[in-house]
């Protein structure tokens, strides 16, 4: 009969048919596996991003903007020296306790991307150099201050200014290229 002919050759067929559902279940779960990890690859690979838009939006966000322009109108000269020492130093302790978070980003965005490690390493220089200027332009504000005298620091004026600017630059750079990243690779 029809049944047992029909039973005879599933008894036949069914250790092959089961070792071939068997791979065909192992290739699906390891295509599974596969598309978690590049999904997985490319959310660290925003994260990480992220992390660097946020890093470079907080550097300009600490650095009050044009300060020094307009600190620049004050005719008291001792008041404005501890106004400009109590910049310096809010500046300068904000960046020294950056620094930790400047070198994990320098790390990870030189393994996102060259140019966006070059863009960042741009800016940590120029904060590097900012934080050199404020310690000398603070030293000479405290000894002109310490002795009653009017400190003679207009070329730190300038040169903070310039660099004001510089930071602000360096910081929308690496902003774009990471936002270029992010646009390329993810979006």
């Amino acid at each position: 009969m029809w049944y047992n002919s029909g039973m005879e050759w599933l008894k036949e067929w069914a250790v092959p048919l089961s070792a071939g559902a068997t791979l065909i279940l192992a290739l699906m779960a390891f295509l599974a596996i596969r598309q978690t990890r590049a999904m997985q690859k490319r959310e660290r690979k925003e994260r990480l991003l992220n992390e660097i838009i946020e890093w470079a939006i907080e550097i300009t966000k600490w650095r009050p903007k044009g300060i020094f322009g307009a600190i620049a109108d004050i005719t008291d000269k001792l008041k404005l020296q501890k106004i400009i020492w109590s910049h310096i130093a809010e500046v300068m302790e904000n960046f020294i306790e950056t620094r930790g978070r400047n070198k994990y980003v320098s790390d990870i965005a030189i393994e996102i991307d060259n140019n966006l490690g070059k863009a960042v390493d741009n800016l940590i220089e120029v904060l590097e150099s900012k934080v050199e200027l404020l310690a000398e332009w603070k030293s000479v504000v405290v000894n002109a201050t310490a002795k009653g005298k009017e400190a003679n620091d207009e070329q730190y004026f300038q040169k903070a200014e310039e660099q004001e600017f510089e930071i602000e630059k360096l910081a929308l750079k690496v902003i774009e290229e990471a936002t270029k990243i992010k646009t390329r690779d993810i979006g």
